[in-house]
């Protein structure tokens, strides 16, 4: 049984012969687990990115998962030692977290939309390294990864400040700004049909260790309109969607989404 089957078994409440599991690190912890365990490094470059790095170590830990980047493999560039700037023109601080790091000043410094550059969902280049990837995980679960899909865009182009203030303030502004980068992740998610994938998964943390980082009320008003939209389009295609949110109290009555179940607040399946 591959790795694909046996996740699908799990998925449709099916005897299977194991239990899936995926062990993910930093890139930086991968680093190191490659040289400790002398692992010698794939190599297949697309737009000047070794996009087989660590697939010796996904071998190693028998991973059921591959992941797929949703954007570009070259389309975080360092704009000066430590700075790193995203396509959306996010500036990111990485001299510290070498992965994610810190967000600059707010992109969308005012309440207005008309100087924002949305990536182009269907550049070629987004999905350059999809072939490569694809063919050399025949026997794995292969999900396309939306990180900063809602929520974390949001603010990372407005500031957490400044958008948790618009929440208030400009609900207007904010359902405009979601629209905006839905409205992107909808032409990414449908350019996804050409490719042999088996679903897409969301990452927006909404939560800290207490609880959601708004009331439920804000998020119903805010947050659950555009993830229905979301989920509705890989779900009536028979797709798996996931979704991962850093929320640790239950809150499973409040994601009620229309076609969708939830479980364990990692997946919405249909």
């Amino acid at each position: 049984m591959t790795e694909r089957q046996r996740i699908k078994e799990h998925i449709h409440f099916q005897a299977a012969d194991n239990i899936p599991w995926q062990i993910n690190c930093t890139s930086e912890l991968s680093k190191k687990y490659m040289r400790r365990l002398g692992l010698a490094q794939q190599t297949c470059h697309v737009l000047g990115k070794n996009v087989y790095q660590f697939n010796a170590l996904d071998d190693f830990f028998g991973n059921h998962i591959t992941f797929l980047r949703n954007r570009p493999v070259n389309s975080v560039k360092e704009v000066g030692p430590g700075f790193f700037k995203d396509e959306w023109g996010v500036r990111w601080d990485r001299r510290i977290d070498k992965d994610i790091g810190n967000p600059g000043p707010p992109l969308l410094a005012e309440r207005r939309l008309d100087k924002l550059r949305v990536p182009d969902p269907r550049a070629p280049e987004r999905y350059a390294h999809f072939a490569p990837i694809i063919s050399a995980n025949p026997g794995r679960y292969l999900l396309v990864k939306f990180s900063y899909s809602l929520f974390e865009r949001a603010w990372s182009l407005r500031g957490m400040e400044n958008l948790m203030i618009d929440f208030v303030e400009d609900p207007s502004f904010v359902h405009d700004l979601f629209r905006v980068i839905t409205d992107f992740n909808l032409q990414v998610l449908k350019q996804l049909t050409r490719y042999t994938i088996d679903g897409a998964y969301f990452g927006d943390d909404w939560g800290g260790q207490r609880g959601l980082l708004m009331s439920p009320l804000m998020w119903r008003k805010y947050i659950k309109p555009t993830w229905q939209r979301c989920m509705a389009l890989p779900m009536s295609r028979d797709t798996m969607c996931s979704y991962t949110a850093a929320v640790t109290f239950p809150f499973y009555w409040m994601i009620s989404l229309r076609s969708a179940w939830v479980y364990s607040i990692l997946f919405s399946l249909r």
